[in-house]
């Protein structure tokens, strides 16, 4: 048998330990441990940790004094409060650029969503000593010339640490000479794996090219195996972005990967282009321990999903009573759980069941919940497009009172209660192609329609529709052929996503359509030709190739507007990108606040509801992973949209005709006077009169001179104006210019 460990014997090795040169550092501490559980020497475990600490202080030692303090504080077995720790890790550290780090690191603060707060602040989180402690880790880890990736700006490659300013400088692709706080770089930044997406497309971009070529599917893995499971749309965004595949070659790609991945059974590709693919351990057999599983199911997605994988392997017409039984169950789950909460998943699970034939609860009864407060329009707009059109039909069985409900909605046009909901949500979205095919033959539906079209900004779904079916439509009030056209430009040359993209894109193979062109040029007239000519040639947010197929196409069929055409180093200068420095300012403050505020304040309700196990919450799980989705897609935009604008101050904008960076004065036939100042593409101020370079004003006096007759949007549709002067920014225009905001 062992001889027991005496405490005498205990303190003999730690002595014998310590008088070693260089210490063992390691051995002691794991002598410390062992004291510390044995109840008998408990207390020399304390009293050795502190002459464990005294002598690397008083060596000098700070890396081994960090081991044991770091080790001993997670163990319990240094009994000194955080910000003491943090004190004493500091003042022992002769390293300035530790010492910032240890800074960063907040030991023993408090902080609210990422952002350092007074002690005394009410609702300050305290910042937990393990938190500290991986914090410093973090930052201590990283070098000159490390591959790294971060939440915010993706990959990168570490330039230099700087110590004075506390940051890291980082190339990050399309932004340079980035700096990043060391207190957000150890909450955002990591070191990229070798296996990386990003770490082989930098170090290795010809085997990358190779796999797209060959093996696409092996991209798509090596994608979900880096980022995580995700959406097919968020793939092509991430292989588009990074250069790996052009747009255009999305399609042919996505296709020949497509085949390939649904040869593997253990891959699910979703029928909706907004749920993810999903990736399994092993095939799936839908068999009684399929369903056993699925009746223990309590997370809404992975119910819908079981839905799903039934429907796309068509099992649910060789249902069991017993598994249609199991099924029914945990669909009136999720709808009970669902309701008041998240009502597009309500919505999602209503469409199931009326398709499936459940008769409980009644069909009645779920139509009655999505139409108060007019919540299945606001759900449709998260819906997909087999989505919308159940909803539609589930809405339209209710007879007349539900027709008149929907042509109500036609017309509502509130602006929306948050950045993420446009306006016209419940016209953005497919349930309104259901809508228009269903009720164009009624007069209000058409008297709606004229009304959204006859707004600056129309819904986009509404010009789609327009352009693939007012062909056959004998409406008695219609608007203007340009109107439409310029509506449609205004999508074109938007950075959409979503329903949007889906219509911008039918709308640029529309628009491309050479044998479109030929049928209706002749609907518009000269000067409206002209019009949407320069406008075109002008344009800034339109692809080259895209472009140059608009132009060809009107020159071919209106020869006289080669006059009006513009040299390619003409275009270019045009084509520039600019906002004001105000409007940049605003905008990259919006971006910091989504990832610093509302990203991390997202995913702490994300940890909470995974912490409760009810119903309720698990629905709350859902709606908060969806809006997860969400923030992060916005994330996406808003990080392209910085990088592709430029800031200016607009200083020395020439006067000598119309453009960005002057204030033009416009005379109308009635004798008053209109003042506009034209910026770049974010600037707008009411009071100011401020109005971007891509508003239908701005590009309708475009290139205009001082005596020039130009046709200008009105209430009517159009009126004529006279370019009276055009003027140098005032000083009052200027300030605003370079009036940051305050965050």
């Amino acid at each position: 048998m062992d001889a027991l460990v005496t405490p005498s014997g205990t303190d003999s090795q730690f002595e014998e330990l310590m008088a070693q040169s260089p210490i063992p550092v390691d051995a002691v501490l794991e002598c410390v441990r062992n004291a510390a559980q044995v109840p008998e020497t408990a207390k020399k475990a304390d009293e050795w940790t502190k002459k464990l600490v005294q002598k690397f202080v008083a060596d000098g030692d700070f890396e081994n004094l960090y081991k044991v303090v770091r080790e001993c504080s997670l163990a319990s077995l240094f009994p000194v409060e955080a910000r003491s720790i943090g004190d004493l890790l500091r003042k022992n550290c002769k390293d300035r650029t530790l010492k910032a780090m240890l800074e960063a690191a907040n030991f023993g603060g408090y902080e609210v969503l990422g952002k350092d707060v007074p002690r005394s602040t009410k609702g300050a989180l305290a910042v937990e000593l393990k938190e500290s402690f991986r914090r410093f880790d973090t930052l201590r880890e990283f070098q000159a010339s490390d591959q790294v990736i971060d939440n915010a700006w993706g990959f990168g490659v570490v330039k230099r640490v700087d110590a004075f300013y506390k940051r890291i400088i980082i190339d990050f692709r399309g932004r340079p000479n980035h700096a990043l706080a060391f207190s957000t770089a150890c909450n955002t930044l990591r070191r990229a794996s070798k296996l990386h997406f990003w770490s082989i497309l930098y170090n290795e971009p010809q085997n990358i090219a190779n796999l797209v070529q060959n093996e696409p599917e092996k991209v798509v893995r090596l994608v979900l195996r880096s980022f995580g499971q995700m959406p097919i749309q968020r793939i092509e965004d991430r292989l588009v972005s990074s250069g790996v595949i052009k747009k255009d070659e999305w399609k042919k790609f996505w296709e020949r990967a497509r085949m390939k991945l649904k040869e593997d059974k253990r891959i699910k590709i979703p029928t909706r282009r907004t749920d993810p693919i999903v990736i399994f351990a092993k095939e799936e057999s839908f068999d009684d321990d399929y369903f056993a599983r699925l009746k223990k199911k309590r997370i809404p997605a992975e119910i819908l999903a079981a839905v799903g994988e039934l429907t796309e392997n068509d099992k649910l017409k060789s249902l069991t009573d017993e598994q249609r039984e199991i099924l029914k169950e945990r669909l009136q789950f999720v709808l009970k759980g669902a309701e008041r909460v998240d009502m597009p998943l309500y919505a999602r699970v209503a469409v199931i069941m009326q398709r499936l034939g459940f008769q409980e609860p009644p069909i009645d009864q779920l139509r009655q919940t999505l139409w108060q407060d007019n919540i299945c329009l606001k759900a449709a707009y998260k819906l997909s497009v087999r989505d919308t059109d159940g909803l539609t039909q589930l809405l339209l069985s209710g007879g007349e009172e539900a027709e008149k409900k929907l042509i109500e909605a036609l017309s509502y046009s509130d602006e929306p209660a948050t950045d993420t909901e446009p306006p016209h949500y419940a016209l953005c979205c497919a349930m309104f192609y259901d809508v228009l095919n269903a009720l164009k033959d009624k007069e209000e539906c058409q008297e709606a329609c004229f009304t959204l079209l006859n707004k600056p900004k129309a819904p986009a779904a509404l010009v789609g529709w327009m352009f693939k079916n007012r062909k056959g439509l004998l409406w008695k009030k219609q608007v203007p052929f340009i109107r439409l056209i310029d509506h449609a430009m205004a999508l074109v040359e938007m950075n959409a996503s979503g329903e949007t993209l889906q219509v911008q894109n039918q709308l640029k193979l529309i628009l491309g359509d050479s044998k479109w062109w030929k049928e209706s040029i002749e609907e518009l007239k000269p000067t409206e030709r002209r019009l949407l000519f320069e406008r075109i040639q002008s344009s800034a947010q339109l692809d080259s190739p895209f472009q140059r197929k608009l132009l060809s196409n009107m020159l071919e069929l209106a020869p006289e507007l080669k006059r009006y055409k513009k040299a390619a180093g003409q275009r270019e200068k045009v084509q520039s990108r600019m906002t004001s420095l105000h409007s940049m300012a605003e905008k990259q403050a919006s971006f910091r606040r989504l990832v610093e505020i509302e990203i991390p304040k997202n995913r702490l309700a994300i940890q909470e509801a995974k912490e409760k196990g009810d119903l309720s919450e698990n629905a709350e799980y859902q709606y908060a992973k969806e809006k997860e989705r969400e923030l992060l897609q916005r994330q996406s935009e808003l990080n392209e949209e910085i990088k592709r604008v430029k800031e200016t101050d607009f200083a020395n904008m020439p006067t000598d005709h119309v453009g960005q960076g002057v204030t033009v004065v416009l005379a109308l036939p009635d004798g008053q006077e209109q003042t506009y100042t034209i910026l770049g593409e974010w600037d707008y101020d009411e009071r100011l009169k401020i109005i971007s370079c891509n508003t239908r004003m701005a590009k309708a006096v475009e290139n205009a001179k001082v005596g020039d007759s130009v046709k200008i949007p009105s209430p009517e549709g159009e009126t004529s104006a006279t370019i009276r002067a055009i003027l140098p920014l005032s000083d009052e225009i200027r300030e605003w210019i370079h009036t940051l905001p305050q965050e």
